[in-house]
């Protein structure tokens, strides 16, 4: 303090008196204590203050200048200029009258500052509670809005916590104000962003094929992630298949067909939607297989594998070929009656001299067991393996000349097919009808797979359904020529495929070609066609 000044405390505010001569005044602050920024009140108790023309405030060897806002009689406004927190000294000085000096010391508040950087995002339908947060200045804070708005549902309240449950998504732009006990104030601005209601963004899943590992990724958008996983109520899941809670959909399907899954998303806030999307199991991939008169059998998977088997000693040439009920291989029958195992099929013995009563002509597998049954064209039938004949051993058929035969659904009989179109059952093969067209030649008949029922192809490429076999347009836009010369079921029993004596390939229902190609599996002289889980 300088030399002849007093000070004295009076009702918690700090005076200042000046000495010069005879005379003495004092001063004081209002506020006593404030931040950089901040109008503070200086008031002399009797002394005009219209003399004072510099406010310095000095603190550790720092020095800056107040700037005066107004001065009328015994009351002077400055504003704090910016130096460190802590007590300072404050020199108010003039020129003219003697007497225009005064000094003493400013508590200096650290400066008023917003420290929120961001507002938590918030989500539609979700309960919200953020607290805006500052340092500086002087307490109790005040907040508000100054510019833009929270979005409807929202508050903000004067101590700085927004509340509320936002009714609308989107983001906001908005300026908050925070205002200390001086009414220092100052303003940030924000992006407030609300998170509409979580969606399964997932709109179609891989194929699942029975019996083989499956795994797919779920996706969502909005909410407040993390997210949970779970089936809806409207369920749908394939036997086999779990989801997790982390959002995987995995298992091994064991049942074929599309399902319409209720796939349900949770965010971490409870809000939940749920989207419903089909899911496909298709059936255990087939094996088509194409016999060749020449001994060379094409196998194609579909869709893209492709490749071609060789029978050993096709002797006379091929004539059939079927397929092995455990999926292991193929039997091939050639016209001097020997049957040939290929792809890891056992040959279960051949047909003799002795036995054949005509030349052989079809072959099929006994789906019951590893065995199958060789048919002449007397209609003679042969069996083989765990193959169990349905009629007496050297009787025939009456139907005239054989062509066809084809095993009931449990392998406990099986039907024969003439070239006229009669159709004969044996054992627990039921009688499903025939077409009886004498006009009209046939060449193949073919089990609908898993059900009592077949279909029987006309050389035209016609084909005519009996039992549970379902039909289908003739053609089916697939343009068919030369003779047709055999049928195949699908595993699933849904489709079948045709071949004819050119190449040409027919896929109806279900059923699949190797590629896009009208002729997948060409060669010369197709003769049997099979198919094959």
């Amino acid at each position: 303090m300088a030399v002849g000044a007093l000070a004295v405390l009076v009702s918690g505010e700090l005076l200042f008196a000046s000495r010069t001569g005879a005379q003495s005044s004092s001063v004081s602050f209002s506020p006593s204590k404030a931040a950089p920024g901040t109008q503070v009140i200086a008031t002399s108790m009797s002394t005009s203050l219209t003399c004072v023309n510099n406010v310095t405030f000095t603190e550790a060897g720092a020095s800056a200048t107040a700037a005066i806002d107004s001065q009328q009689g015994t009351q002077l406004t400055f504003t704090v200029p910016s130096l460190a927190p802590g007590f300072a000294n404050v020199t108010l000085s003039g020129t003219a009258p003697p007497g225009c000096d005064f000094t003493g010391s400013f508590q200096l508040a650290p400066p008023l500052v917003i420290t929120t950087s961001a507002l938590s995002d918030g989500g539609v339908g979700v309960g919200y509670y953020f607290r805006v947060r500052a340092a500086g200045g002087v307490g109790p804070y005040t907040w508000s809005i100054s510019a833009g708005a929270l979005p409807t549902g929202l508050t903000l309240n004067s101590n700085g916590i927004i509340t509320g449950t936002p009714a609308a998504a989107g983001q906001f732009q908005l300026a908050v104000e925070v205002t200390d006990d001086n009414r220092l104030s100052v303003s940030n601005s924000f992006t407030f962003t609300v998170e509409p209601p979580p969606t399964v963004t997932v709109a179609t899943l891989p194929l699942a094929t029975v019996g083989e590992t499956y795994s797919a990724t779920l996706t969502a958008a909005g909410g407040v992630p993390p997210y949970t996983w779970s089936v809806g109520p409207g369920g749908g899941l394939p036997g086999g298949l779990v989801v997790n809670s982390a959002g995987t959909l995995s298992g091994t399907p064991g049942t074929p067909g599309t399902s319409m899954l209720d796939l349900q998303v949770t965010d971490s806030a409870g809000v939940s939607g749920d989207a419903i999307v089909p899911l496909t199991v298709e059936p255990i991939p087939e094996m088509l297989a194409i016999a060749h008169k020449d001994g060379a059998v094409d196998v194609a998977r579909p869709p893209g594998t492709l490749f071609t088997l060789k029978v050993r000693r096709p002797t006379g040439g091929v004539v059939a070929i079927a397929a092995s009920s455990n999926g292991r291989g193929f039997w091939v029958l050639t016209r001097s009656g020997a049957v040939r195992g290929l792809d890891g099929a056992p040959s279960l013995g051949s047909l003799g001299r002795s036995r054949r009563a005509g030349r052989p002509v079809a072959i099929a597998a006994d789906p019951a067991g590893e065995g199958y049954w060789v048919l002449t064209s007397t209609g003679r039938v042969v069996a083989f393996g765990a193959a169990r004949l349905r009629h007496p051993e050297g009787a025939t058929v009456k139907i005239g000349k054989a062509v066809g035969i084809a095993s009931s659904p449990t392998g406990g009989g099986y039907w024969v097919l003439s070239a006229h179109g009669i159709v004969e059952a044996f054992g627990d093969a039921p009688t499903l009808g025939s077409v009886d067209q004498p006009h009209r030649q046939f060449t193949a008949i073919a089990l609908m797979t898993g059900a009592p029922g077949y279909w029987v192809l006309a050389a035209n490429g016609r084909v005519f359904p009996f039992g549970s076999a379902w039909r289908e347009p003739l053609t089916a836009g697939v343009r068919l020529h030369g003779r047709m010369v055999g049928i195949a079921s699908t595993p699933d029993g849904a489709g079948y495929w045709i071949v004819s004596s050119n190449g040409a390939v027919g896929a109806f229902g279900t059923a699949r070609l190797s590629t896009t190609e009208p002729d997948p599996v060409a060669g010369s002289a197709p003769v049997s066609i099979t198919a094959a889980s």
